[in-house]
């Protein structure tokens, strides 16, 4: 009865803030794009940048109703890239932040293929991907298979592997990686940063030696430039945890963790970190009625509508690196990002 009370002020409040048909239309537009991409045997140019390139787009495709190619991609994938483990090793290296965060790239590719019910892809996936959560505290260790369990932990991998985990209906390892991340919240030392990797199990990373990494270590509220993308991802798993097991403190550190980009910086809305902040305000705003994440996912929509090129592409997504998929992969990431404001926009109201 509660979400009644939200009916008629939510519904005018979107319709005066946001053109839902823009946001569809651009999605339309950059699925199209993405189609010249395509190559006959499923891959997608550039294919030698592998993960970078692809691990995106079946997701994306699934969104916008073109099974067919997504399908196609998994089963180049499965036939060129995935070894005997589950991994994806064969015919390409990593390139860029692909090889940092191991686990990333493949937890969307296990949320792709589960969603698409290409199960060959998925199951084999998804068991490669679990080896990679500590046992002890339900991280995920950054670096992959070639880590011990007193190497590195972190954020965004385990939100992306909890997801994963979530697409499986594997509750046991969604649970754990949730631990990790109330637990890493609870430890913070600082109200004005969240630092976002642990290590030796769970002794957070507080100094970091080589300054230009920093970036991957602790973000900053209320700087510019910041890795928001990884609390908002965070954000965005713990709230669809509390939705799939309605788990205590989930939702209040989902919003925690949402609310922290939420500062006077001027790039919080426009930086290739900000649309997955959108996408958990929206998903934020359909669990609570909270209009102040109608008003962050409709800043984050309708600045993603302006960066869009003529074409239907984006230039660049979150794991950007400056090479030639960054316009695929920030093309799939973005198509993926609207699609999912928009339909928790349409069940906030």
């Amino acid at each position: 009865m509660r979400r009644g009370i939200y009916v008629e002020t939510n519904r005018e409040a979107i319709c005066n803030t946001m053109d839902l048909r823009s946001y569809r239309i651009a999605t339309i537009n950059g699925t199209k794009w993405l189609m010249t991409q395509q190559e006959k045997d499923g891959s997608f140019r550039p294919a030698e940048h592998g993960l970078a390139t692809c691990h995106k787009l079946p997701y994306a495709f699934a969104l916008m109703g073109e099974e067919e190619r997504a399908a196609r991609l998994c089963a180049w994938l499965v036939d060129q890239m995935m070894d005997d483990e589950g991994d994806f090793t064969k015919l390409y290296p990593r390139t860029g932040l692909m090889k940092r965060y191991y686990a990333y790239p493949n937890a969307w590719l296990v949320c792709s293929a589960q969603k698409l019910g290409v199960f060959g892809l998925s199951w084999p996936a998804a068991g490669f991907l679990n080896v990679l959560q500590h046992p002890e505290t339900g991280g995920f260790l950054t670096a992959g298979p070639g880590a011990s369990l007193a190497d590195e932990q972190d954020l965004l991998s385990t939100a992306m592997g909890g997801m994963a985990a979530l697409h499986m209906g594997d509750f046991e390892v969604a649970n754990k990686a949730g631990d990790f991340i109330l637990r890493l919240v609870e430890i913070q030392p600082k109200p004005n940063a969240l630092y976002m990797v642990v290590r030796d199990r769970e002794k957070l990373v507080e100094k970091v030696e080589d300054e230009s990494q920093e970036f991957h270590y602790v973000f900053h509220v209320g700087r510019q430039g910041q890795f928001c993308a990884a609390p908002a991802i965070a954000a965005l798993f713990l709230t669809k945890l509390h939705e799939a097991t309605h788990r205590e403190g989930c939702l209040t550190r989902a919003q925690w963790l949402a609310d922290l980009p939420d500062t006077d910086a001027a790039d919080k809305y426009t930086s290739i970190y900000s649309g997955f902040w959108g996408w958990a305000a929206a998903e934020l705003f359909a669990a609570t009625g909270n209009q102040n994440y109608l008003r962050t996912a409709t800043e984050v929509g309708n600045a993603i509508l302006e960066q869009q090129l003529e074409n239907g592409s984006w230039l660049q997504a979150s794991m950007s690196v400056n090479q030639e998929s960054d316009v695929v992969d920030g093309t799939a990431e973005l198509i993926i990002v609207l699609r999912g404001i928009t339909k928790a926009l349409a069940l906030g109201i």
